[in-house]
């Protein structure tokens, strides 16, 4: 009898313990198991393809999801885009606040441009020594050098939270045609015909070892906010950076492999430099209008930005849509369920098209915008990384009107 009674008072604590944690968000729709236990959620975060089980729930369920007893999944841009600024206190309890899009900015990025000109135009122009004498380059040594020029631009407080994570060129000198010739070695070695034919045998696609997996695999994901020290709303600006670093290489990976593409942004490019010299481009010394680039670089970020975030609700609480979440809830937003929102980047969310940043109206552009959350949160933060992101934009100009791109055996090729 005695036993009965402890198997039952144990029964009912834990009953009242699963009923405590279904009611604290039981106005947010999700899966039933998902408000008994953190079980359930942890065996989601486990399970393979991550992102895309999450993406179904949003379909299934809207753009806030209960995926834990006092967590919750937000799938829209609108309602996250300012979550890491309320560390400082400067954003109001309430979401879908207006932060400007991602390249508004009431500061010239051109005034932090100016004192760099000599330094990039040399980097710029080692670099395509470097690049034209080689026939076949691996992008990653595209990623190398985007780091060049944002570390350069940016501030110690940005590059500083990445250092141990990411590499960077740290020789304060201009690079020499070697240190970047160096970085082909890998590229070479694996192109050779012995390899190449493992390769082929194998399935394997070699190419460019730094696209993200999201690009390679789409429905493997490795969180990359997982990698850094979470300090103040550096986090997600140091994530940024990274993901411009690997825009800068992505563009000519899908200009490569999208050939439409590359012929439309070509004859915008064409029509440039037919009024423009190198320096005159590099430079910024005028307004040039490069709206397909541009597309291009948000399209591209768009597929290879990779993030799983989660942020703690302040005291107070605040409304997410039409849910009030109290105090200590999380809410969590992962790049799969942003990127393939449907509401706002249409039902072929998973294709790449440029296309779309050029059609939608001023309202729809913003709400795409909002989505690139660590560019974002980076132009909002520091107006430096806006000028290296002007900066990549031409330098892309310029290797496009510069060479051949065309995909070889997966790599990119870039012919002089």
């Amino acid at each position: 009898m005695a036993a009965f009674g402890i198997l039952l008072s144990a029964v009912l604590v834990l009953g009242g313990v699963l009923l405590r944690n279904y009611v604290s968000l039981n106005t947010v729709r999700g899966p039933l198991l998902a408000g008994i236990s953190n079980l359930w959620r942890e065996f989601l975060q486990s399970a393979p393809e991550y992102g895309r089980r999450l993406e179904s729930l949003h379909r299934k369920y809207g753009q806030v999801v209960r995926v834990g007893p006092n967590t919750v999944s937000v799938s829209d841009p609108s309602l996250v885009a300012w979550i890491d600024l309320s560390d400082r206190g400067t954003v109001n309890t309430s979401f879908g606040n207006d932060i400007g899009t991602a390249t508004e900015s009431s500061v010239d990025p051109q005034q932090y441009a100016s004192p760099h000109e000599q330094r990039i135009e040399q980097l710029t122009s080692t670099f395509l020594r470097a690049v034209r004498k080689q026939r076949t380059i691996n992008l990653a040594v595209f990623k190398l050098f985007a780091a060049d020029i944002v570390q350069h631009m940016c501030s110690n407080d940005i590059i500083q939270p990445r250092a141990s994570q990411v590499p960077f060129a740290t020789d304060p000198f201009i690079p020499t045609e070697s240190s970047y010739v160096s970085s082909f070695l890998n590229s070479l070695l694996l192109k050779c015909p012995i390899a190449m034919l493992k390769h082929k045998r194998n399935g394997c696609l070699p190419i460019c070892g730094f696209v993200p997996e999201s690009v390679k695999r789409p429905n493997a994901y490795q969180p990359v906010a997982g990698e850094y020290q979470r300090s103040g709303n550096v986090s997600l600006v140091a994530i940024g950076v990274e993901c411009m670093e690997a825009t800068f290489a992505s563009v000519f990976y899908f200009l490569s492999t999208h050939p439409a593409t590359l012929s439309r942004i070509k004859r915008e490019i064409d029509t440039i430099f037919s009024m423009a010299s190198f320096s005159e481009v590099l430079h910024q010394t005028k307004s040039y209008a490069l709206p397909y680039v541009e597309a291009v670089m948000k399209e591209t970020l768009r597929h290879v930005m990779i993030f799983d975030y989660q942020h703690q609700v302040p005291p107070g609480g605040v409304m997410v849509g039409e849910y009030d979440l109290p105090q200590g809830t999380v809410i969590q937003y992962h790049a799969d369920t942003i990127r393939h929102n449907s509401t706002t980047y249409g039902e072929d969310s998973a294709l790449f098209r440029p296309e779309r940043w050029l059609l939608a109206d001023t309202t729809e552009r913003k709400r795409m915008e909002e989505g690139l959350i660590p560019l974002r949160i980076c132009f909002r933060n520091d107006s430096q990384t806006r000028a290296a992101w002007r900066s990549l934009k031409m330098i892309i100009a310029l290797v496009i009107s510069k060479f051949d791109v065309t995909a070889y055996y997966l790599y990119c090729e870039v012919l002089s």
